[in-house]
């Protein structure tokens, strides 16, 4: 990838199909030459909190169509969103709070036990991961009656119902933070209670009711521990 101070100039003398070009004046900003046309790109790295989130790439438009200090200004403002965290392709600001946006939220505010927190981004990543990256306000009821059919389908009631009340849980925390969302989508369905968990008896409390037990039969004698 080669790096140049672009111009109007060498923009016009820049073969088509030769690849791609960096600007040297403002940083992301590229020209690609395809085989049939040129379009100016700019591409940045998403970070948040130090750690990469994604590489992001977006067209600015076609190079016969936009001049370059145009494409300069815009690229400029791009680089600005992506520097700050904020990946301009997925456009929160008009999406609303995501469904993965939700989850790690409900996570972080959150002392889970290891294999809960385990379990919820199994559920996200591979269960829910075709409705992780899209607005909670345009997950339907449908959307929900559909996915849980689909997974008593395709992995039993269990998964199906583990899943749901994961979804809920997310989802009740978005509504918590985004006062405009309306009622839960996972309210359309009804799947069952999870089963309590079997614990065996603590030896104090079995030692105790075996005296209950011996003193119910024997009133009048002594018990032996």
């Amino acid at each position: 990838m080669t790096t140049l101070n672009l111009t109007e100039a060498r923009i016009r003398d820049l073969p088509l199909g030769s690849g791609i070009y960096r600007d040297e004046i403002v940083k992301g900003l590229m020209v690609i030459c395809h085989k049939t046309t040129k379009t100016y790109s700019v591409q940045g790295d998403v970070r948040k909190n130090g750690r990469h989130i994604r590489t992001v790439r977006i067209k600015v438009d076609r190079v016969d169509r936009m001049g370059l200090r145009e494409a300069r200004r815009q690229a400029r403002q791009l680089m600005s969103t992506i520097q700050s965290g904020i990946d301009p392709t997925s456009k929160p600001e008009e999406t609303g709070i995501t469904l993965g946006m939700a989850y790690e939220t409900h996570i972080a505010e959150r002392e889970l036990r290891p294999a809960t927190e385990k379990s919820y981004r199994y559920h996200i990543d591979y269960y829910l991961k075709p409705l992780r990256n899209r607005a909670i306000a345009n997950i339907s009821r449908n959307d929900i009656r559909d996915l849980y059919k689909r997974l008593q389908t395709n992995n039993g009631q269990t998964t199906a119902s583990g899943v749901m009340r994961t979804m809920r849980a997310v989802i009740n925390t978005a509504r918590r933070i985004d006062e405009t969302l309306g009622s839960n989508p996972v309210d359309a369905v009804r799947f069952p209670a999870p089963k309590p968990r079997k614990t065996a008896p603590s030896p104090k409390l079995f030692r105790l009711f075996a005296i209950t037990v011996w003193m119910c039969s024997n009133p009048k004698g002594k018990y032996q521990a």
